[in-house]
Parts: structure tokens; sequence; C-alpha cells
């Protein structure tokens, strides 16, 4: 028989056409099946006891009920009232609860099994069947029958093949279980339907790479959960368990980062029964109308025009919770340390969240009695839209080598017209003259251009073209990360903002509080109890109307370890409204403006109601010119300089406005860890369990140790069973990221009995101080010379720099190298001017980047990683490590690859100098 899957290898999961399977095994697929089962075995619980043998007849066209299948089955293994108990005493409670009206044929049958994972899979085939299969059903489900009878290993991976092969064509799978007497056919199809997805997976990475306007190795990363979710998530929205081991030993070759996010989530969902219920729970936005809907069609590739189903929010959650979250370009990092914490050992909550991100676009919290909305916007801000691309008359990217690829191909740009609703590009010809053959533009014109061509259509009718157009950035910016954690990052930033004590929040509302008590004093001189009545309502109004939003797309100066460039908080107007998003974006002067207009208008009203005919009259009037005077620049020019004096030092102010960090409606900054922790978990008494304020590395590591060890946490004290627990940890005013107690470098380190000093001294510094010891090769000196040269010395003291390096002795270790170099540039760096932390880093780095492979990896060996830093490098996540500095032979906190193939050498200055470690542990 043929087999048409072949065909099919460009398809989406979702429109997967009916297939065949092969009845001849070819001989590679043999090998494969053996390597998946050995692999398999490694992640899979196999009991030590004999399987379980439960006998089922084969039955054939069996439409009546099942009293035929009956006759042959064994008498029970347990009685169906004490597996319902095993059941839930197993953790099982939401499957025995559905047991439990349950009776007949299968229903009897699986209740005589005495395995709650067997006990599940049966039941979703139950399910599966009774939603997609005809008049067959007895033997669909006898057949399933007889494969948990042989089952060693539990959850079944044949039972979970078995299911997703019949979740796609339950006819094609009929007919072969009736023609073979083994399982095996069932391993073959299977592997079939893996290796036909692996090549539509590398497919889409190559034509990423191809076009080089993604990261392909990200955008791969990226969508393999995606992938996975359509495998594990039946048409019924059960979690197949049977399909975790098998999928792992298919896919994840490395385990690390993007693949051990995968494979820790798996492991935690294969044995959490309630958290496989949590995720089936999830459905579909109860509004069409709502961003969850662009979240969902994003993430799975859907367009506008297709209707979305609950099992789709659930592959959506799925897939979230599969995906490694990083901080990204924005300067979120207040936000992202309790994200990436939740994803890594709380998926209850995440799941919870995702229900309601899912289902109303926003999550709630109860802050001092009132529940707060915190809405997410369809904003990520991670691409460079400026990059310009060469495109043809023909719509074809010229790539640098002078290929030519058509856009219709490019991942990025399918990704876009789907989420828009275009089903074939039209470049328009205003973008060329008639003699142009090609036309140089930027990834935002691009973009563009496919938003006006969309916005034509039907279904876009309702949609701004400046909504459409966020919708295609969403959708392109989407190929390199999830977009649901992204939007859940998002509103959860917006907690940092959520009552009056908010920085920026409080801020404003002093700010304009005071701009506007300054006038009404002017005005009302001898009229204090009116003054302050009008003053407390502007105050009152102003608090209700508030929400700060997030916003990472916009340009921002707040700078974190030279990694944050973007991100603000942008000022919104509830307006009374209920809906999020009906709130007023408020995101420029005049619309400031029209913002406490429409405040002092409301003020005036209430007045009005409570004031008598005279007193309304000079109060109105006093109204009436505070209007006049929030429609004049003198207005802004006062808010500006009342917000943030320093704007007041800035020439003819109001031209400079987008050079502005600091604006009543936009400000470009960072925010507090600790409130955002106070507000989701709603404890606003919430502190840190543990502060530290050390000088320097080797003193941080050391009072690491001795927190650990002296920690009362739960948590801490069952590492071993969580080692991939991370809680948050910030450094005011500096950065938030998240600490790696369990980390395999660090947990020696405080779980042995030696004194902390001489467990580092054994295990960091004499390794260290070895290599900084080491000479440098005359290869790597004159590399080190000739790029601090060129890099950090003046054309004018270039020659004499050179000159002075050539005369060091040779044989001077990598310590005493590095501090000639410090002397003699200090001497030198009269005109260039770097502050010495400054310098001090940048020879740390070329010193390093010379070093002999064999002493970067002695050096990588011995580095303790301590925290991850939110960032990363390409598919590489960047952890903070204490490690020996080569060049001085002391411990520094230095970046590291989570791999720990290359270090990042860091100032110093910036993390420590009094600088105070807040830990939140649990």
């Amino acid at each position: 028989m043929n087999d048409p899957i072949s065909s099919i290898d460009c398809k989406e999961p979702r429109q997967l056409e009916t297939f065949g399977f092969s009845r001849v095994i070819p001989p590679h697929l043999v090998e494969m099946i053996q390597s998946m089962r050995e692999k398999t075995l490694s992640y899979s619980f196999r009991p030590s006891t004999k399987r379980l043998r439960h006998p089922v007849a084969k039955h054939h066209n069996d439409c009546d009920e099942s009293s035929k299948c009956t006759q042959n089955v064994s008498q029970s293994i347990l009685a169906p009232q004490m597996s319902l108990e095993h059941l839930k005493s197993q953790g099982f409670v939401e499957l025995a609860e559905k047991l439990k009206s349950k009776n007949g044929f299968p229903w009897d049958e699986i209740l005589k099994f005495n395995h709650p994972l067997l006990i599940e899979q049966l039941y979703d085939l139950a399910t599966l069947i009774e939603l997609k299969c005809g008049c067959q059903r007895t033997s669909y489900m006898s057949y399933g029958l007889k494969i948990a009878s042989e089952a060693n290993l539990f959850p079944s991976p044949i039972l979970g093949m078995y299911i997703h092969l019949l979740d796609k064509d339950p006819d094609t799978v009929y007919q072969s279980a009736n023609s073979h007497d083994d399982f095996l056919w069932i391993e073959t199809q299977f592997l079939n339907v893996i290796e036909n997805r692996k090549a539509a997976l590398a497919k889409y990475k190559r034509k990423h790479r191809k076009a080089k306007l993604q990261n392909h190795e990200i955008a791969y990363r990226n969508r393999l959960p995606i992938e996975l979710s359509y495998f594990l998530l039946s048409s019924t929205g059960h979690f197949n368990i049977g399909l975790a081991d098998p999928l792992i030993a298919a896919f994840i070759k490395s385990p690390l980062n993007y693949e051990s996010c995968i494979l820790r989530i798996l492991k935690q969902l294969k044995h959490s029964p309630s958290l496989r219920e949590k995720l089936s729970q999830i459905k579909k936005p109860k509004s069409s109308e709502t961003p969850a809907n662009i979240v969902i069609r994003t993430t799975l590739g859907l367009s506008p025009a297709d209707e979305l189903q609950d099992l789709d929010a659930a592959r959506t959650a799925l897939a979230s919770l599969l995906t490694m979250l990083r901080q990204g370009k924005d300067g979120s990092c207040f936000a992202t340390p309790l994200a990436i914490s939740l994803l890594n050992s709380h998926l209850e909550l995440c799941l919870k969240d995702f229900q309601q991100l899912i289902a109303e676009s926003k999550l709630t919290r109860n802050v001092e009695g009132v529940y707060v909305d915190f809405p997410f916007i369809l904003r990520i801000g991670d691409q460079n839209l400026s990059e310009k691309v060469r495109i043809s008359r023909t719509g074809r990217l010229l790539l640098p080598n002078g290929r030519l690829i058509p856009l219709s191909k490019i991942p990025g740009v399918i990704a876009v017209k789907t989420a828009i609703g275009i089903e074939k590009i039209k470049i328009t010809k205003s973008l060329f003259t008639k003699e142009q053959p090609y036309v140089d533009i930027t990834l935002k014109e691009l973009l563009q251009a496919l938003v006006k061509q969309a916005k034509a259509l039907p279904i876009n009718k309702k949609t701004a073209l400046s909504e459409l157009y966020l919708h295609a950035v969403f959708a392109y910016e989407a190929q390199e990360c999830n977009p649901l954690l992204q939007v859940w990052e998002n509103a959860i930033a917006c907690m940092a903002e959520a009552d009056d004590k908010s920085m920026v929040r409080s801020a404003i509302l002093k700010s304009s509080q005071r701009v506007l008590a300054k006038y009404l004093k002017q005005s009302l001189t001898t009229r204090k109890e009116m003054r302050h009545q009008a003053a407390a309502l502007f105050n009152r109004h102003l608090n209700e109307k508030i929400h700060l939003q997030w916003d990472p797309h916009i340009t921002s100066d707040c700078v974190a370890g030279e990694q944050s460039t973007e991100g603000a908080f942008v000022l919104y107007d509830k307006d009374g409204r209920r809906k999020p998003s009906r709130w007023l974006r408020l995101d420029h002067p005049k619309a400031y403006q029209s913002f406490i207009l429409r405040t002092v208008d409301e003020v005036g009203k209430e007045m009005r109601m409570n004031l008598d005919g005279s007193q309304w009259t000079k109060i109105q009037q006093t109204l009436n010119e505070l209007e006049s005077y929030v429609e004049s620049e003198l207005f802004l020019v006062d808010s500006l300089i009342d917000y943030y004096p320093p704007n007041g030092d800035i020439p003819e102010v109001l031209n400079q406005l987008k050079h502005l960090s600091y604006t009543p409606w936009i400000t470009k900054s960072g925010n507090s860890l600790h409130k955002v922790l106070q507000i989701y978990f709603e404890q606003p008494d919430l502190k840190a369990r543990a502060r530290l304020t050390p000088k320097n590395g080797e003193e941080l590591l050391q009072s690491l140790i001795l927190m650990l060890r002296n920690s009362t946490s739960p948590s801490i004290k069952n590492i071993e069973t969580h080692p991939d627990l991370c809680t948050p940890i910030r450094i005011p005013y500096v950065h938030a990221f998240t600490f790696l107690p369990g980390h395999p470098t660090l947990l020696p380190a405080w779980t042995k009995s030696s004194e902390p000093a001489e467990w580092i001294k054994q295990n960091v510094l004499q390794k260290g101080v070895e290599i900084s010891e080491s000479p440098l090769s005359k290869d790597a000196r004159e590399a080190v010379i000739q790029r601090l040269a060129a890099n950090l010395v003046s054309k004018t003291d270039k020659t004499a720099f050179i000159e002075q390096m050539d005369q060091l002795p040779k044989s001077q270790s990598i310590k005493e190298f590095r501090q000639s170099i410090l002397e003699l540039m200090i001497k030198l760096n009269s005109s260039i001017k770097l502050p010495l932390q400054i310098l001090e880093t940048q020879i740390d780095q070329q010193i390093y980047t010379s070093l002999p492979n064999p002493l970067k990896e002695k050096l990588h060996a011995s580095a303790i990683h301590i925290a991850d830093t939110n960032w990363a490098d390409g598919i590489n996540a960047i952890h903070f490590s204490l490690v020996v500095n080569p060049g001085t032979g002391q411990i520094v906190l230095w970046g590291i690859k989570d791999d720990s193939s290359q270090l990042i050498p860091l100032d110093q200055s910036i993390w420590f100098e009094n600088n105070s470690w807040e830990f939140f542990i649990d």
C-alpha cells in the first residue's frame, strides 16, 4: 500500500489529510524503532512486576452493544469501587469523578486495570472513539484494551501511539489492526508521522536560514513546542500521556535550555494528573473580538477566517508551557524573573494565568480589597524592523549571494500574510519607478505594504489600518518567541503600577495634582475650602481613570547591564469603561491634554451638583480658565518640568519630546520586582527572605553557601527532588533576575559538609589561580596588544603603546601581563577618558578571548553558575557565574553561556559597591 504521508510534509498538523499505513517496514525504520524504544525506556516508568494480563478477543464489524466483547474478558483485577478509590488516592480525583457515572462497556473493562495511567489512557481512548468513530466503536475499543493488557510501561507508549493514529484516520487504523497480529505496525506508522513532522520542521528551519531575516535556530526551537502540542493533545482535548516519552526520544537530542524546558515540562505533566486536567479545561476566548484570539491564531498559524475551537486554546497554552522564556530587548527585568520562576516551579499558577488570559485577555488581582485588571497589548519589540531588504518587482527577496527567494516562501512573511488574511502577496507597483527592477525598503515598509493590501479585504473592513499593522508585526516577531508568553509577561509587568503607591503612577498623580493645584491656588486665593474640594475631586478622578501599560516597542535610554534598550510605561485613560480594549491610549501631548480636559469637565459636573448658584458661578469661571490653560503649551511645559525637573534644562523642550525619557504620558524606565511580586501573589506584606551586600565575588559565593545551608525554605531543603528550582532576585536600580540554587555547579557548594572557604579554595580558586599564574603564548600576547591598540588607544598613542608593550618580559604571568597593560593604559587614557571600571572590563575581555582553548575549557569548568540573567545570546541563555578572573586571580561575577562554552567579563562596580542582593525564595 502506498503511503501518501510523504506528500504532506509542509502542511500544518491541523490540515493533515487522510493517510494510509505501510504494511512493509523499511530496514531503516526497524533500526529507528529500536532506538526509540531504548530511549523511551530510559524515560518511562517500568514496574518490576510482570505485565498486566487482560486478554481481549478480536471483534469485527460489531455495531451492536458490547455483549459479545465482554464474554472473553478476564475477571476484574479490582472491583470498580476499589478502582475509583485507588485512582483518588493516586491523585486522579477528576478522572475518578468522570468514571463514577460510567458503566457497561467499555467502562467496566477499563476499571479492571490496576494502574491509574492505563485507566486514564483508556478513558481518553474511549472518549475519542465516541467522538470520531462510527459503528466499529467496539472493535476500536477492544483493540485498545488488548494493547493495555500487554503493556509493560506505564503509561503505555503503544497505546498513546494508537490513540494518535486513531485520531487522525480511524478507518485506516481499523484496516491495519485487522491485518496484523502484533503491535509493530503501530510503532512503524507512528514513526512515519514523526519523520514527516521532522522533515517539515527541518524545511521550516532551512527557509529561515536561507532568508537570513530572523534567527533560524531560535525560530526552529520556538516552532517545535507548537508541533508537539498537536501530538500531545488529541481532538478530545485530553493530554496523550503515552506520547510524552516517545516524543522526548524522537525530538530531544541535546537537553539544554529550549530542549531541557520541553523535557522538564513533559515530565511534570506526565507525573501530575491535576496539571493535565487543568490543561484540558482551558477554553477559547469568551468573545471573538478580544486580543487573545490574535494570540491563538498567531501561535498556531491560523487566519482570521478560521473559527477557533477550545482545542486551539489548549494547544496554545501547552506550546507556551513548553517554550523557554527570555527577556528580549525590552527592559522588563522587573517582570521576567517571576515568569521564568513560575514556568520552572509553579505550572499550576501558569495554567491558571493562561486560562484567564485566553478567556478574558487580562489577569486580575485583588489590590487592597479591589479587583484590578491587568490587560496586555499585542507588542513584542524584539525585531529590528528598520533593517533594509531588496525586493524585486516580481515579489522576490534578493539575497546577498545573488539568489532570489519568493516572499511567499519566507516563514516570517508567511506568518504575516496568514495573520492579516492575505492569500497571495501582491507587491504594489507604487514602490517602484518604471525602470526599477528592485527596490530597497525596510522590513517596516514591507509590512506596511502588505497591510495596505490586506485592508482592502472584506474580512478586515472593520479593522483600523494601525491595528492591522500591529497584528502583522506581532505575527512576524512571534517567529522567534512565543506569543502567549510575551503577553503574559506584559500583563505581569503592569502589576508594577497597580496602585497609587507605585513608582510611575504615584509620580504622574502627584505631578498632575501639583500643576492643577498651583493654578487653582492662583485663581481661588480667597476660597480655600472650594480649592481643596476641587483638588480632592481631581485626585479621585485621576486615580480612578489612570492605568499604566508596559509597552516593549518604545525605544528607551534605560540600560541594564547594556542589554535592555527598549520599553516604557504608557499612560491609559480607563474613562469609566470596563473593557480594557476600549481604554484610551495617551502616548502624546495632545492626548494627555485631552485627558486632563475630560477630568476637568468631570470635576466641574460633580461640583455643580454640590454648590449653590453663586459658588458655582465662581468655580465655573475658574474651571473655564483652567481649561484654556490646559490647552496651552505653557501647561505642557509646566507638566514636563514638574514631572521631571531636569526637563527644564532642555532648550525648547517641546521640540525635543521624542528624546525625553520622562513625561507624564510616557515614562521610559524599569520598575520594581518587589512590587510585582506583592501584587501577583496578593501579599502586600511580602518581603525579601534574604538580603546580602557582598563587596566582591568571593564574598558573594561564601554568603550564598551560608544562606542556602541555613535556609528554612521547604523548596531549598527539598532541592534534590526539584533541582530546576529558580527564584527571583533583584539588585535595586540595577537588575532583577533568577537565582539557580540547584544548578549542578552550585549545588555541591552548599550541600557538602566542608567549610565554605575551603570548598571555594579547592573547587574555584586553585583552578583559577593556576590559569592566572601561567604565561600567555607569544601569539596570544600579540593578539591582546593589537586589539587593545585598535579599540582603546588613540591614534597618537598607538605606536608608543605597542612599543612599550613589546618591551615587557615574555615570561610574565597572565596576572602580571594584565597589570602591566592597565598601568600603561591609565597613563595613555587621557585622550580617551574611559572610566577605570570600563577600561578594566575591556582588558579582561581581550585577555579572555586570547586564552588558548585548553585554558578556556579549564576556566569554564571551574565557573559556578549562580543565576539566570534572563538574557540570551542566540539559542543560549546567559547565566551569572562566579569564576576566577585570569587577569587578577580573584573571584569575579561574569556572564557565562548556559552550556559553559563562553564567559562574558562584566563591570564589577555595577553589581557590587554597596549594592544589595535581595532574594525572594518561595
